[in-house]
């Protein structure tokens, strides 16, 4: 017999997850259910970063999106690089 190590969820079931409670909790259920069951959960299509948050409360151990990356305590990330540029006028050594 094979088993699975991982279990891929639907993205319907993070449809206005931020607003919507009961949907959350039945994620939460979801979740719980699978991670007793020692498997690794991912979300598909999760492109809304509001919701990163929620679904690594929820137990989702892996959100693809834009993106692919484990739940984490710290979300440091370098959304913007400042760069210095340093131009000569013409005729300037």
């Amino acid at each position: 017999m094979i088993r699975p190590k991982y279990v891929k969820l639907n993205k319907s079931l993070v449809y206005d997850l931020n607003i919507n409670h009961h949907q959350l909790e039945n994620l939460e259920l979801l979740n719980n259910d699978f991670y007793k069951q020692s498997f690794k959960i991912s979300l598909a299509q999760a492109d809304d970063y509001v919701v990163l948050p929620i679904l690594w409360k929820a137990r989702t151990d892996y959100v693809r999106g834009y993106s692919l990356e484990k739940s984490s305590h710290h979300m440091n990330h370098e959304f913007v690089k400042h760069y210095q540029i340093t131009l000569k006028a013409s005729g300037q050594s």
